[in-house]
């Protein structure tokens, strides 16, 4: 919807989206949100956000070859890392420090799928393909959407969804790290 109307988020990121009592999902903290490129002609030189979500061309926009711009593809690349925060509990490389995970995603380095058979094979490969270090090869949004209907409407039983410890989404709300140790000290 918001990318239909040139709008992008910026800070797509599982702590900003809220489930209502029908189990839709809602979108928050607009904050970092603004037109997309096809209409704004400003760009923000600040780089405001969660870094374990952050696509690379924002991270190093020079390295790119492009503007620090906020777009469709980038928070094509930050719904990659929520659909593993929301398999896994965890965002892309959270056990590491941001300096650390920042300078691996530009890297184009990614998190190897769950072998613990959390996260499905074509899922994953979804995801592969929407944190895609090259911005041009991310789908639209819309492609993404058809991508995540098809399998449910295929799906004849239901899939177990595994829910994450909250403490877990707290640590990073409240201190931007997940097992920060001083979260279990209060």
């Amino acid at each position: 919807y918001l990318h239909s109307n040139d709008i992008v988020h910026g800070d797509l990121r599982g702590a900003n989206i809220l489930i209502n009592q029908d189990w839709s999902a809602c979108l928050t903290d607009f904050g970092l949100s603004g037109f997309s490129d096809a209409t704004a002609n400003q760009t923000s030189s600040k780089r405001a956000g969660s870094i374990y979500w952050i696509a690379p061309e924002l991270l190093a926009p020079e390295q790119f070859k492009t503007r620090f711009t906020r777009t469709p593809a980038s928070d094509v690349y930050a719904f990659a890392c929520v659909c593993l925060e929301l398999y896994t509990g965890h965002p892309p490389f959270s056990e590491l420090s941001e300096v650390t995970a920042m300078l691996k995603i530009i890297a184009g380095e990614r998190v190897k799928q769950p072998s613990d058979g959390t996260l499905p094979d074509p899922l994953w490969q979804d995801v592969t393909l929407y944190w895609a270090q090259d911005p041009t090869v991310r789908p639209i949004s819309k492609a993404v959407v058809q991508n995540m209907i098809r399998p449910a409407a295929e799906q004849k039983t239901p899939v177990p969804f595994p829910i994450p410890d909250v403490r877990t989404f707290e640590g990073f709300h409240q201190n931007g790290k997940v097992g920060d140790p001083d979260l279990h000290n209060f």
